[in-house]
């Protein structure tokens, strides 16, 4: 049985108040993680982490490197500079609470529709 929408969105914002220390009732529906709440590099790679192992979620689908950059500087900055050159550049587009949301309930990542990306 699937979860209610509500109580699924309650949950996920609590997820994320928790794991950005931004106060939930600044949250909506809406916020972006990366343009919004700053959520990028490692830190988004840990989020999403936590985020399948606390709701079950399979993020296989889920294309990490058309949303988030990489982090930082580290000793390797060439050659992902190199790797990076050679790709099309990140999505513009931004996960949403939303997302997010849609994600727990379908128990798999869901791409956002075309008309939200570029």
């Amino acid at each position: 049985m699937k979860e209610d929408r509500k109580h699924v969105e309650e949950r996920v914002i609590a997820f994320v108040q928790e794991q950005t220390g931004w106060d939930a009732g600044r949250l909506t529906n809406g916020t972006r993680l990366r343009a919004d709440l700053g959520l990028d590099g490692d830190d988004a790679g840990e989020f999403f982490k936590d985020f399948a192992e606390e709701f079950s979620v399979d993020l296989r689908q889920f294309d990490y490197g058309r949303v988030f950059g990489p982090e930082g500087c580290n000793p390797f900055a060439f050659t992902l500079w190199i790797v990076y050159w050679f790709r099309p550049p990140p999505d513009p587009s931004d996960v949403t609470i939303s997302d997010l949301v849609l994600a727990v309930l379908n128990k798999c990542w869901i791409a956002p529709s075309t008309s939200k990306q570029r």
